[in-house]
């Protein structure tokens, strides 16, 4: 299990974070973040799970399903199903 390589842009005040994961099993690890931001595959399947204990939810997504919204303090990470996968988050820019 490796990280996926991550690409950052900025545009219209807004921060674009591509994800690309190798390999099936590659994982974007549990983390949270305290603002809101869309997540959306562009290419392959991911699983998102959200760490919320016994009651996790964990979805597949491919690039036909809707973006999916994380709210600030939520928890939740990426699993890769198929190798090559690719992710897009769209958030607000943030400053370091």
């Amino acid at each position: 299990m490796a990280l996926p390589k991550a690409t950052v842009f900025e545009a219209f005040g807004l921060r674009f974070t591509r994800y690309r994961f190798a390999a099936a099993g590659d994982e974007l690890p549990l983390h949270q973040h305290d603002f809101d931001h869309l997540s959306l595959v562009d290419l392959g399947e991911v699983e998102v799970f959200d760490g919320a204990g016994p009651e996790s939810r964990r979805i597949a997504l491919d690039p036909e399903a809707q973006p999916l919204l994380f709210r600030a303090g939520r928890p939740h990470g990426l699993r890769a199903l198929t190798a090559g996968a690719v992710v897009l988050n769209v958030g607000p820019k943030v400053s370091p």
